[in-house]
């Protein structure tokens, strides 16, 4: 007699494997985007704003010599990898945004 518990055991940890490898790179959850949703974000939205539309940045950084923080994004479905930043003002809103080829993804390391 076969063992039912063990087909259904190995499905979940299949699917908790695909998920947590998968979780990363969802936009809802942060860290990437497509080129369409960043090209929603506009001068003069809120930090509020860019979040629920873009979700968490990959990274959230503020340079001395920058008036208000930097979130960076990758940008998926594109052949070289791409990174979307978006700059902040002193006062907390979007201030320019830019897309560009990531200078390090091809860096031997």
């Amino acid at each position: 007699m076969k063992d039912p518990i063990l087909p259904r055991l190995l499905n979940l940890i299949a699917g908790v494997c695909l998920a947590s490898f998968m979780a990363p790179s969802l936009a809802a959850g942060g860290y990437s985007v497509t080129e369409q949703e960043a090209q929603q974000i506009t001068a003069g939205m809120s930090p509020e704003e860019v979040r629920r539309l873009l979700g968490r940045p990959a990274h959230n950084v503020q340079y001395r010599n920058e008036p208000g923080p930097l979130w960076s994004y990758t940008v998926s479905g594109m052949i070289d990898p791409t990174l979307f930043e978006i700059g902040f003002s002193a006062d907390g809103k979007v201030l320019a945004t830019r897309i560009y080829q990531d200078p390090t993804a091809y860096q031997d390391r």
